[in-house]
Parts: C-alpha cells; sequence; structure tokens
C-alpha cells in the first residue's frame, strides 16, 4: 500500500520496464493510478474513458521513446518535407480523415501554415494560435499511437499527426526530433478549457439586411464577420439565408450527394475540421460505404471514417462568387460549427462545374429537408 509521501519519489510510468519517471504532482499520480486500471488501453481510448485530456497522459507517459518537441511551429512544418511519404491524420468530432502522402510545398505565416501534398491532393490548414504541444513517437507499439509526430490542441485533444509510413525517412525523422527536442521534458502542456458553444437558438433581428449582406459576399472569410456584425451562428445565419441561399437536407443528402460523386466520377473537394485544423481532400472518390453509424469515403490515397450521429444539421449553401455562385454541403454539429464541406474544386478564372451543380440539385429535390 502506498502511502501519500510516497507519491513524491519516482513512479512508474511507461509500458516497459526500463522506463521511468519522476513527476511530483499529486493529480499526475492520481491520474497514473487510474490508467494503470487500463492496462490493455491506448492513450486515446484511456483519454475518453477518464476524461482527462489526452495531451496529459501523453506527457505522464513521457520517456525515451515519448518526447515533447518545442513548440516551434514554422521550423517543425518547414522539417516536415524532408520526411518524405507519411500518413497525414486529423481528428475531429465527425470522424477520422487519412491522407498518404508526401509534403512538398509548405506557406508558412506567423500565425497560419498551408501544408500541399505533393500530388496536390491533399492539403492541411494549420492555426499556430489554437495548437498547444507537439510529441514524438519514437518507437512501434507505443500506448501513444504509431511511430511519428502527434499535435496537440490548446485544450489538450490531438488536432493531427504525421505517421510513419513505409517510405518514410527515418533518418530524417531522428534528426528532426534531435534538433526540436524540447530542453524541459517536465513542463506540463498547455490544457485549456473548451470554451463554450456559441449556438443562439434566437432568429436574426434584421433578417433582410443579413441576406443582402451575404448577396454581397466576395470571400469566404467574410462569413465570420457577417456573423459577428448579425450575433448570429453558422446555424442560425444558414436558417435566415433559406430560401435564398441555402437549403436544409436530410440526412440521407451527404451519402447520396457522395454516391452521385462516385457514380459520375466528380472531382470534389471534402473538408473536416477541427479547432486548430482542416484538412482537405481533392481528387475523385471511389467508394462510399456505410458501416454501421459511420460512412466510410476512399481512394487510393485517401481514407475517411465520418460518424453521422455527430450531424445535427446539414445544407446546400450557395455563396456568392465574381464567377456566379458556389455551392457545397456543409455538415454543423449542434453547437453550428462546420464538421464536414463537400464542394467542387475551385478553378481560377473559372466557374462552378455544370454536372456537380446538376448532382447537387438532384440530391436536393429528394432530399429537402420540409
Amino acid at each position: 500500500m502506498r502511502r501519500p509521501e510516497d507519491l513524491r519519489v519516482p513512479v512508474w510510468l511507461a509500458s516497459g520496464p526500463a522506463e521511468k519517471l519522476m513527476d511530483a504532482n499529486p493529480r499526475h499520480a492520481q491520474i497514473l493510478r487510474n490508467l494503470e486500471t487500463l492496462p490493455h488501453t491506448n492513450l486515446a481510448e484511456a483519454a475518453a474513458a477518464l476524461a482527462v485530456p489526452e495531451a496529459v497522459l501523453v506527457h505522464i507517459r513521457r520517456s525515451p521513446d515519448l518526447v515533447r518537441l518545442k513548440p516551434d511551429w514554422p521550423a517543425l512544418f518547414g522539417a516536415l518535407k524532408s520526411l518524405g511519404s507519411c500518413t497525414l491524420q486529423l481528428r475531429a468530432s465527425a470522424g477520422v480523415q487519412r491522407a498518404e502522402c508526401a509534403i512538398a510545398h509548405t506557406g508558412i505565416t506567423p500565425s497560419t501554415t498551408v501544408l500541399h501534398s505533393d500530388l496536390g491532393l491533399a492539403e492541411l490548414r494549420v492555426l499556430h494560435p489554437r495548437l498547444g504541444s507537439v510529441w514524438a513517437v519514437c518507437a512501434e507499439g507505443h500506448a501513444a499511437g504509431p511511430m511519428g509526430i502527434r499535435v496537440f490542441d490548446r485544450h489538450g485533444n490531438l488536432a493531427f499527426e504525421f505517421l510513419h509510413g513505409n517510405q518514410t525517412d527515418r533518418a530524417a525523422f531522428a534528426r528532426l526530433v534531435s534538433k526540436l527536442r524540447a530542453n524541459d521534458q517536465n513542463q506540463d502542456p498547455p490544457c485549456a478549457p473548451a470554451p463554450m458553444a456559441l449556438a443562439n437558438p434566437e432568429p436574426p433581428k434584421q433578417p433582410e439586411a443579413l441576406v443582402r449582406a451575404w448577396a454581397g459576399l466576395r470571400d469566404a472569410k467574410h462569413i465570420l464577420r457577417i456573423q459577428r456584425q448579425f450575433g448570429v451562428d453558422r446555424l442560425s445565419l444558414y436558417r435566415a439565408l433559406d430560401p435564398s441561399f441555402t437549403t436544409p437536407l436530410h440526412s440521407g443528402g451527404l451519402r447520396d450527394m457522395l454516391e452521385r460523386c462516385v457514380h459520375e466520377e466528380l472531382r470534389v473537394a471534402l473538408s473536416v475540421g477541427n479547432r486548430a485544423a482542416v484538412q482537405v481532400h481533392t481528387g475523385i472518390i471511389e467508394r462510399v460505404a456505410q458501416m454501421g453509424r459511420h460512412l466510410t469515403i476512399t481512394d487510393p490515397t485517401f481514407f475517411l471514417l465520418h460518424d453521422e450521429r455527430s450531424i445535427s444539421s446539414l445544407w446546400i449553401v450557395r455563396r456568392p462568387d465574381p464567377l456566379g455562385l458556389r455551392t457545397s454541403i456543409e455538415a454543423l454539429s449542434p453547437s453550428g460549427d462546420v464538421l464536414l464541406s463537400l464542394r467542387s474544386p475551385a478553378v481560377p478564372d473559372v466557374g462552378e462545374s455544370w454536372r456537380w451543380r446538376r448532382a447537387l440539385e438532384h440530391s436536393a429535390h429528394q432530399f429537402r429537408a420540409r
């Protein structure tokens, strides 16, 4: 039986008998005792079972095989090109999106990074202020997950990962870990409470003015400005724009549209996001299948496992564009966040594909929510 004072001495934390860690945090010691009751559970499942941010579990299981890196985002993202082919994976409440690719182009500013794959099929957009900590998993079969780099948001939730593939350059990975290894491995990861939902069931006070503002929209970045101007969340916004610029759909409308895209071999841009990042897949979807409550969407280098329970409402959204309307399907969470977006890829100086719009009109006719 351990005495309270024993918690101040080294505690065995890692899965291997030769890995240990000095940690004097009593809260971490309690989490560790709870974690030890789940000996065969990985850290993602344990975080859900214990209601603890996953970054905290990764922190208390740190070892020579689980290394904290410096949150130097420009240096980290700039070095990813050296790794070669890897698996880019993003986790969101809508599901998990995975792409096999190599990072070929990187656009970095002080606040954002955009990573482009070598074949132009995958893209990751990252917001630096919403990131928290980053870890390198340096051993196969680790409880934290596969070998690679794991990036957490400021709330302690996993945002995205760069996982090793068969053609990943292991030597480049080792150099990256050595160069960016944090000097202080004991520092607690940022785990701020998640913000309260912004859901606002109240209709806008000036719906006509809101519709006029939307009609003058010229950039998707200005949508948030309209929301702030009229004090509405995304769900209230889309309700106010119906039927001029939006159309509500039943949940089956998403699967129907995806199946039409497969049948007609339409190129699409499929986006899934969380608070810290958005991952976009652009290309032809080869297969859509139902697996219980999940939809699986695949092509040779891409996989999306989509949890249909996460969607509160589904909308066709028509956004003004200098070349005409751009249409998309957007899935919203109960709090009004955009979980998933499906659209026709934008081509410079070219309007929207008529084949895409025709397929969307068929889905809207059959699945419109009354």
